[in-house]
């Protein structure tokens, strides 16, 4: 199973899976942020983001190989077309993909968010990409979910800020 992480920065994904998989799991999640830092030396650096992704989707393609039954996807997937990929190392394997989105708060409090996160950890997003990520998600998730429908691996849940489930849409053939 993949779980697939969707959101705007800064709407709660890492805090997800840390109440919901836990530090026992840690190493079943493959962080775009945590990749970058790896490679890059720190996750603000964003021009490296092919060789990021590249990485990644390498590392879950053997995860799915050696039949690993858990990777969780951390990162903003905000398009369909940022999760292709793994949609299609999903249907190479015969492996399920659930997708999560969560519902960003609001535009004041991501960026009230964004600075408590550059308290603890020095990296700061910009505002011009919080807001850009706040105006994609809804933008693209009709787009998203239209895309994800006629995939038979891929299971769509939406769920708001208290982890209500908002949503739910299942692929079909």
């Amino acid at each position: 199973m993949i779980i697939l992480m969707r959101g705007a920065s800064c709407s709660g994904k890492g805090t997800f899976i840390k109440k919901f998989f836990g530090e026992e799991n840690k190493n079943h999640v493959l962080s775009s942020d945590n990749f970058r830092e790896m490679i890059c030396g720190t996750i603000s650096e964003q021009r490296q983001n092919k060789t990021v992704f590249e990485t990644i989707h390498k590392m879950l393609e053997f995860r799915l190989t050696n039949r690993v039954p858990l990777t969780v996807l951390d990162s903003t997937h905000l398009r369909f077309k940022d999760c292709q990929e793994v949609v299609d190392l999903a249907k190479r394997y015969h492996t399920h993909i659930m997708c999560i989105s969560i519902l960003p708060p609001s535009l004041s409090e991501l960026e009230l968010r964004n600075q408590k996160r550059c308290d603890e950890t020095g990296v700061y997003i910009p505002h011009g990409v919080i807001e850009r990520h706040h105006h994609r998600y809804q933008a693209s998730m009709e787009p998203f979910i239209k895309e994800a429908i006629y995939n038979e691996y891929f299971k769509f849940t939406e769920i708001d800020q208290d982890y209500n489930i908002i949503r739910f849409v299942e692929g079909v053939l």
